[in-house]
């Protein structure tokens, strides 16, 4: 027998089947999306389109990174781990922030691209923000939140009224 860990009527549910192909699937999506943001950070710097946005390099990390945040918090909950549900969303963050990290060292050898800290930075947050939406999208979804399964008897709100 496995051992569960202990869970709180707050937190969101856990995927029923913890092994198997959705596991599997769900690491292949991280490996997919880790493959994008490589590809993506392997293009020489001076064919990097332009965009007239303050600081469009560090929304383009946060944003990469959230999806890899989100991805790395879906595959760690359907794996067969020891833990808290908690500790995978640190766990989470702190995976992309090290992948963030290799990026930017990647990066050194790319011709016109340098590495900076503040995409790190970036990398970090965008991965921390990816995971709390996944986590906010859970609740709600646990809640009924979400439109396409509210209906009129249900509520979106903590605590439902007496009919």
């Amino acid at each position: 027998m496995h051992d569960t860990p202990e869970r709180r009527s707050s937190d969101p549910p856990r995927p029923a089947d913890s092994d198997g192909p959705g596991a599997l699937s769900a690491w292949l999506l991280v490996v997919l999306w880790a493959g994008v943001i490589f590809t993506l950070s392997s293009i020489p710097g001076t064919r990097l389109p332009t965009i007239d946005l303050p600081q469009s390099d560090k929304i383009g990390h946060a944003l990469l990174y959230g999806v890899l945040g989100g991805l790395l918090c879906r595959a760690l909950d359907r794996s067969r781990t020891r833990g808290k549900a908690r500790s995978h969303l640190l766990l989470a963050i702190l995976i992309a922030t090290a992948y963030g990290v290799s990026d930017e060292i990647h990066q050194l050898w790319t011709p016109q691209r340098s590495a900076d800290w503040r995409d790190v930075v970036a990398d970090a947050s965008g991965a921390a923000l990816g995971v709390m939406s996944l986590v906010a999208m859970r609740w709600m979804k646990f809640r009924g939140c979400f439109m396409m399964v509210r209906s009129k008897n249900r509520k979106c709100s903590p605590t439902r009224e007496p009919r």
